[in-house]
């Protein structure tokens, strides 16, 4: 089969990695590099030139196990990276600290901290365990209703304000990637199933990075493809009466394929396809997007006022801000920053000004949140892949159970695999 994909982020490499060894596959991406890869910078530090990844990328062993299991078969090397963070207010008062310790051989949080108004230590620390020992148990049991949002499951069991604003809404806001607003009203089943609370304990430990980051990525995943075209914008995607997909260039270049992949964002989705029904067009519709921005920089004034409570991730924290603010410290991420070399900064979100003259790079991304009319699209999704004549396909992070995220995407390739018969390496058959 003739197989197109629109788009090279983690969604198209994955599926072009699956579908390349028996078919032949074309990727279209408007960057001039393949898209996962199409952010990434390269730095001077201390006389060599370092990659880093834009946005920075971590994989949690608990959670992302199809993007680890193909990153295994394709050669893609990955490493542990020591799990640590800080959590703080605006005003620079760090109230709690995570390290991981190792005890009888389990890998255990250390959580401690100065407690400062309602961010109290002790409790804090007792609402994590009690999260992390009963919501797995309420969600196996049927306890938690699907309508119920994320910040009703703590508020209907007391958790305490602290706990909920001080360490739940902010991390997993960084970590979906979204506004307070959207990780309030989260579907709670969807955090809990998918992001496991136990990783409160070995599970940090299980954080991974790939050694030579997405460059080494993009170069696995397409090393055999042989019709790579970058610089290359889609000006519409159209079914012919005789069952192939029509891709037209804004050139006016023209490509006849037997399947069409859109990984695209679902908003993009939506244009590229003239001829979508109205059942696509209200599908695709119903998945939303909300920005984010990713500065990296050397300005220290954004991380906690004592080095001593730096982490390699460090919440700095503002319940009345719309969006969640963070700064990674990547000399304890990446293998050719030492801790004690002058700092590299990846700041989400910055609520006060970098120093100009210590900004390296910004950038802008957009990414969806789950929502109720999400799960429901979703389900219209997959009935619509479960068509006979089925030849245009939406993959993407949008486009499959779970937090929206680079295992959602490649989920979404092997769905639409399966659909199309194609063996699954990683999977017993």
């Amino acid at each position: 089969m003739k197989i197109g994909i629109i788009g090279s982020g983690i969604a198209g490499l994955s599926a072009a990695w699956l579908f390349n060894k028996h078919h032949d596959v074309t990727i279209f991406d408007r960057q001039s590099s393949l898209g996962m890869d199409a952010f990434s910078l390269d730095v001077e530090h201390q006389g060599k030139t370092i990659r880093l990844d834009v946005p920075m990328r971590l994989s949690y062993a608990g959670y992302y196990k199809n993007l680890l299991a193909m990153y295994g078969l394709a050669g893609i090397k990955t490493q542990h990276i020591k799990a640590s963070g800080s959590f703080s207010t605006l005003d620079g008062k760090t109230y709690a600290k995570f390290r991981n310790i190792s005890v009888a051989g389990l890998n255990l949080p250390r959580f401690t901290g100065q407690s400062t108004g309602k961010y109290q230590v002790p409790q804090m620390i007792l609402d994590g365990m009690k999260y992390a020992f009963n919501a797995p148990r309420q969600l196996q049991n049927g306890m938690i209703p699907r309508a119920q949002t994320f910040e009703e499951y703590f508020k209907a069991r007391g958790f305490s304000d602290g706990f909920i604003d001080g360490v739940m809404m902010p991390m997993y806001a960084v970590m979906c990637t979204c506004s307070y607003d959207a990780i309030r009203n989260y579907p709670a089943e969807v955090i809990i199933d998918n992001l496991k609370p136990h990783m409160f304990f070995s599970g940090f430990q299980q954080i991974r990075r790939v050694v030579n980051g997405t460059q080494e990525v993009v170069k696995r995943l397409s090393y055999d493809v042989k019709d790579i075209r970058l610089n290359t914008t889609i000006e519409s995607i159209t079914r012919t009466p005789e069952g192939k997909v029509l891709i037209k260039q804004d050139d006016g270049t023209e490509h006849l394929f037997d399947h069409v992949l859109l990984g695209t964002q679902a908003n993009h989705a939506t244009k590229l396809l003239t001829d979508a029904t109205p059942t696509e067009k209200e599908m695709l519709s119903s998945f939303t997007y909300e920005p984010c921005e990713v500065v990296i920089h050397s300005d220290d004034s954004l991380m906690p006022p004592r080095r001593a409570d730096w982490g390699a991730i460090n919440f700095i924290v503002d319940p009345n801000h719309q969006y969640p603010y963070s700064t990674g410290w990547m000399n304890g991420m990446h293998p050719d920053l030492k801790p004690d070399a002058p700092p590299i900064f990846h700041t989400l979100n910055p609520q006060v000004e970098i120093d100009p003259k210590k900004e390296i790079d910004r950038a802008w991304f957009e990414r969806p949140i789950v929502t109720q009319q999400s799960l429901a699209a979703l389900d219209t999704l997959n009935q619509l892949h479960r068509e006979a004549d089925r030849n245009v396909w939406f993959i993407g992070s949008y486009a499959a159970y779970g937090i929206p995220l680079q295992e959602s995407a490649v989920k979404s390739s092997v769905n639409v695999a399966h659909q199309l018969g194609v063996r699954i390496p990683w999977e017993r058959q």
